[in-house]
């Protein structure tokens, strides 16, 4: 038993000392740290003279030793007072009444050590030097009493006023002092006649472990770094304080002579590799055990400069919104974020606010005056978690799926809301710490310059967009105008080209006599009729196969089959003709419609030789952007066409034969290559010659 007290009282000393040195050392300057240090402290303090008091031998030193136990336990009532004051109101030592706990203690101390408070020392259970009170016990009664229960109080009081990570660490404060001091109490149980034996010693353990939990859980105080740094500092000095013994142990088992000049230059060697590989040993040490045991832990540095670094060349502020998106659900490990952005019209002005592109039912919008959009858009640069919020809008949040959230994250510009984050969860399900804040801070501030930085950007943008509407829009009605004049040309054509066969044929009624004549005249006149109707009908059907493409029968096909059947079927009388055919892949296409265009393509270069000439025809596969084109070339030396002509040749009823043709064979030819995603150009010399180049993609070819 004597073991078990003095051990726990001990380990509970060196529990609340290192404790509120870490705690002190992280903010020396802040008041919950100071506050919360001269709290561990006096616990240190009390369980440290508790054990020494409790059996010590001699009773003078043993009453001696409680007195000062109890001074340090009107310390640990003092400051604990003035801690939750702290943690409550944020205002310790502002207010003259703050020091009254520190002048009672004052007082109380000096009849504790002075006076009657304690009288002496008694054996209580299994412990031989326990507390007899004194006359003047009731001053130390009333001050442990009024200043436990107090605070006690106020954290219930405040408890059901707050919400959220602040409820949760009242009431882990509040669990671990109502613990704590309910041990305590057992103090003055002995002074009204109950023999019982101090177990709030134990209850003390509790406390200080309750406490550590809600520094580290809810960022009471924000001294994780510090514990880790410590330590990984105590790691590393133990790695290397093993090293160098190990370093002695070999050098003197193998090495060892009289004069230890050896291990002596061994030992400076060591520690010079040690002090400059220390601290990035420390720092690497450090960094892995919080990666590996700290949920959400991240590098506060290394995310902004990561977030400053992608959004450096960034110059739209959809990409802005995604990259911080996912760098916060990357980094702090949160469920889910809902982006509202803003979207603006062709002149820049803000119309609402819409889902980022890529979420779930992107169409939702909010309008700028809805109560979530006003909240932030008038308080800027704000922002806040949900518990924080106004009822009414809490109300309006909770009708709306989209809006419902754990903090809300809104990002500026210089003079107006962009957009607002809505963010879920962390996956640890821990509340968003002091350093999250900081970092949502400084993304706040740094939104501010990057959007101000994009907005000649989205400017010129936009001014690009309508202006290359503009050109499209003016492109769209020069084409139709084209098309209608087009169309005006080719009724005009197209009428010219129908009556003059009518003329021919009215002429020959005409020249028809009244009377019966010979029947080789009526015969003659019957052919010649004949001729000009099907000469119309001919116009007919070259024209509606321009303006009604008949139905493609698509097969696999060799192009030069084709063209040696155009060959064939076209008469090439005086003409010298060269074919290079090379080898080229089998493509989808309409065999006849593709006859007909090599067929009015040599028939059109047999017109431009009447005396003959060279034809050549030419084909050939060649790669393209990765792939093949099938190429057909047909070469004449005929008479050219005129610059001039050029952009002419392909539109329907233009002709350079005054006596030949009707104009309709090249618009046919153009019509049918791009119905098969083709092209084809010209190449032409007056007085030399032309040639047709056809390109087909592979794209559409298929092998057998």
């Amino acid at each position: 038993m004597e073991l078990m007290f003095k051990y726990t009282a001990y380990f509970n000393a060196a529990i609340s000392f290192f404790l509120g040195f870490f705690v002190y050392f992280n903010g020396p300057t802040k008041r919950q740290n100071i506050l919360l240090f001269l709290l561990s402290l006096s616990i240190s303090l009390y369980a440290v003279f508790f054990a020494f008091s409790i059996y010590m031998p001699d009773q003078n030193i043993s009453l001696f030793a409680v007195r000062i136990f109890h001074v340090f336990c009107l310390g640990i009532a003092t400051f604990l007072c003035l801690f939750s004051n702290e943690i409550i109101f944020d205002n310790t030592f502002r207010k003259a009444w703050h020091y009254i706990p520190l002048i009672t203690m004052a007082i109380v101390s000096y009849f504790l050590m002075f006076g009657d408070v304690v009288r002496g020392v008694e054996p209580v259970g299994t412990l031989p030097n326990w507390t007899v009170p004194g006359s003047q016990f009731i001053l130390y009664f009333i001050h442990y009493g009024f200043f436990t229960t107090l605070p006690i109080l106020l954290l219930l009081f405040y408890y059901f006023r707050t919400e959220g990570a602040k409820q949760n660490q009242i009431k882990l404060i509040l669990i671990g002092a109502g613990l704590a001091l309910l041990g305590g109490w057992t103090t003055f149980l002995p002074g009204w006649g109950i023999k019982v034996e101090p177990y709030g010693i134990h209850f003390i353990f509790i406390f200080q472990f309750i406490l550590t939990y809600a520094i580290l859980k809810y960022q009471l105080m924000n001294i994780r770094a510090t514990l880790s740094k410590i330590g990984a500092f105590l790691a590393v000095s133990f790695i290397y304080c093993m090293g160098y013994v190990f370093l002695a142990y070999f050098y003197v088992n193998f090495f060892m002579t009289e004069r230890p000049y050896g291990l002596i230059a061994a030992s400076l060697l060591y520690g010079l590799i040690s002090g400059f590989s220390f601290n990035d040993f420390r720092l690497r040490l450090q960094t892995k055990a919080e990666r590996a045991f700290i949920v959400g832990w991240y590098d506060f540095n290394e995310v902004i400069t990561q977030l400053t670094e992608k959004l450096s060349h960034i110059v739209e502020a959809t990409k802005v919104f995604e990259i911080i998106k996912d760098t916060l659900k990357e980094k702090l490990e949160i469920d889910h974020i809902i982006v509202f952005a803003a979207q603006k019209d062709e002149n820049l002005n803000l119309v609402s606010f819409g889902l980022l592109n890529g979420q779930k039912e992107s169409a939702k919008e909010l309008n700028i005056d809805h109560p979530f959009i006003k909240h932030y858009a008038v308080k800027k640069p704000y922002m806040d978690g949900y518990d924080n919020l106004a009822e009414e809008l809490k109300r309006i949040i909770e009708t709306d799926k989209y809006l419902k959230g754990t903090f809300y994250l809104p990002i500026y510009s210089s003079d107006a809301l962009e957009g607002v984050l809505i963010l879920g969860k962390k996956a640890s399900e821990d509340s968003y710490t002091s350093t999250d804040l900081s970092l949502f801070k400084a993304i706040i501030y740094q939104s501010i310059s990057i959007f101000d930085r994009i907005r000649p950007y989205e400017k010129i943008k936009k001014e690009y967009e309508n202006t290359q509407k503009k050109l499209y829009d003016t492109d769209r009605l020069l084409a139709r105008s084209e098309k209608i004049v087009s169309m005006a040309n080719l009724i005009q054509e197209y009428n010219h080209e129908i009556k003059t066969p009518l003329g021919i044929m009215r002429s020959k009624l005409y020249l028809l006599p009244d009377d019966a004549g010979k029947i080789e005249d009526f015969k003659s006149i019957k052919e010649y009729l004949r001729e000009q109707i099907d000469r119309a009908n001919d116009i007919v059907e070259s024209t509606l196969r321009l303006s009604r493409p008949k139905e493609h029968h698509e097969t696999a096909l060799d192009l030069n089959t084709v063209i040696e059947y155009a060959v064939k079927m076209s008469s090439l009388i005086g003409i010298h003709l060269t074919k290079e055919l090379g080898t080229i892949p089998k493509i989808m296409g309409d065999k006849d419609d593709l006859q007909m265009v090599f067929m009015n393509l040599l028939k059109n270069a047999a017109e431009a030789m009447p005396d003959g000439g060279d034809l050549k025809i030419k084909t050939y596969a060649v790669p393209e952007n990765g792939d093949q084109i099938v190429c057909a070339e047909i070469s004449d030396t005929g008479c050219g066409i005129p610059k001039e002509n050029m952009e002419k040749i392909f539109e329907p009823f233009f002709s350079t034969h005054v006596t030949k043709g009707r104009g309709l064979g090249l618009s046919i030819v153009f019509r049918i290559i791009r119905e098969h995603l083709g092209k084809i150009d010209v190449s032409s010399k007056v007085g030399t010659g032309s040639t047709f180049k056809i390109v087909l993609p592979i794209k559409i070819a298929i092998d057998d």
